[in-house]
């Protein structure tokens, strides 16, 4: 296998950042706004509402479109708020339900989210269309014993800014922020 290097993420993220602005402009416009971090130690991506941390190796497994929809899907939760919505409700809990009403609302409106949504196998339910964030996550089961608190939008549990870790750095100088 070949080592990814920040040049390889930084050259992808440019090209589907080229994307993102000509096919979704007000996406863009938030997207550029935000600090990138790779993170090696981050399973996937993830946002806090001032950065997104990328997974280096989950951004160069992805296609160009799934790159794309999956930086639509993390903005999505800073649209709507989500890192500041949360409170003091359960981490995971309340991820999956921004994930089931961000993944209902993307799949209508971007044309190649559903085959990101099944290659991904990313949350998506029609009983959570038309509902907010905090319906949907009443209705969720609670999540076990042995979860609580992990992220689903990143795996990896990664803090957000209401979490009293703070928000996940880059363990190497060599992957530092953009």
């Amino acid at each position: 296998m070949t080592e990814i290097t920040k040049q390889d993420c930084e050259i992808k993220v440019a090209r589907c950042t080229a994307k993102l602005i000509k096919d979704h402009p007000f996406y863009a416009s938030l997207f550029l706004g935000m600090v990138r971090k790779y993170n090696p130690e981050v399973k996937t991506m993830g946002v806090d509402g001032v950065s997104i941390f990328i997974a280096p190796q989950f951004l160069m497994d992805l296609t160009d479109d799934q790159c794309v929809n999956v930086f639509l899907h993390e903005l999505g939760h800073v649209i709507h708020m989500h890192h500041l919505r949360r409170g003091k409700r359960d981490a995971k809990k309340w991820n999956i339900a921004g994930d089931y009403v961000i993944n209902g609302e993307h799949v209508t409106m971007v044309p190649t989210y559903a085959e990101t949504i099944a290659a991904l196998k990313l949350l998506l339910d029609s009983q959570y269309d038309d509902m907010t964030t905090e319906e949907v996550y009443r209705v969720l089961p609670e999540p076990d014993e042995g979860d609580a608190g992990q992220d689903q939008s990143d795996p990896d549990g990664q803090p957000g800014p209401n979490d009293p870790k703070g928000s996940p750095e880059p363990s190497s100088g060599d992957w530092d922020d953009i």
